[in-house]
């Protein structure tokens, strides 16, 4: 049997409608009143909607919190590429343009700080999945630096160590600008991050 639309859209358009609100709504309270104060009561009453379409998209609260966070990423993920796309390629280029669409991505959304920087820390469940990202981007930057050279196994284990250091480092000197115990200007902590990050790689890599 034919499935017609209601009100001109089919059930699953309806569906991912109802899972953006969602999210959109977790994003909201993630980023002003922490993971404590984000409740799946909380959240259908933010996005307009029942307990019935929470559980339509979410086994849980945990899920809909990776939801919000994966969204974040994949944001982050799409402005440090678009970066990298205008650049010319070279290792400086790169890493800088990485460092800097990743600042202003976080630090130019307070929501996106907060959750981020501050509530990743506050739920199990949001900090393996802080940690399974930091490590996949090490791995893909590795990966990309891999593919750019012929590196032997030692080297080739070199660059995987920096790559851990440059993304880790990355995400520590930004917490670090963020409570204040690092006092620099933004754009000098990008350019600071990028030569540090140049160098360990280039060292690697010879």
């Amino acid at each position: 049997m034919t499935e017609r639309p209601y009100a001109g859209k089919f059930a699953d358009e309806r569906r991912a409608e109802r899972r953006e609100r969602l999210v959109a709504a977790g994003f909201e309270l993630m980023g002003t009143d922490g993971t404590a104060g984000t409740s799946v009561r909380a959240v259908c009453q933010k996005a307009g909607l029942t307990s019935r379409y929470f559980y339509e998209s979410f086994a849980g609260l945990d899920e809909l919190l990776l939801a919000v966070f994966d969204h974040i990423m994949t944001r982050t993920t799409d402005r440090i590429l678009a970066a990298i796309s205008a650049t010319d390629g070279s290792l400086a280029a790169t890493i800088e343009a990485c460092a800097r669409a990743f600042v202003e991505v976080t630090l130019d959304d307070p929501h996106a700080m907060r959750i981020g920087f501050v509530e990743a820390w506050n739920s199990e469940a949001l900090m393996r999945r802080r940690v399974q990202t930091l490590h996949s981007c090490a791995h893909l930057m590795a990966s990309m630096i891999a593919a750019q050279n012929e590196l032997d196994a030692p080297r080739l284990a070199a660059v995987e160590v920096a790559a851990f250091m440059v993304v880790g480092g990355l995400l520590e000197s930004i917490l670090g600008w963020i409570d204040g115990s690092l006092e620099i200007e933004r754009e000098a902590l990008v350019k600071h991050f990028t030569a540090a990050a140049v160098g360990a790689i280039e060292r690697a890599i010879s």
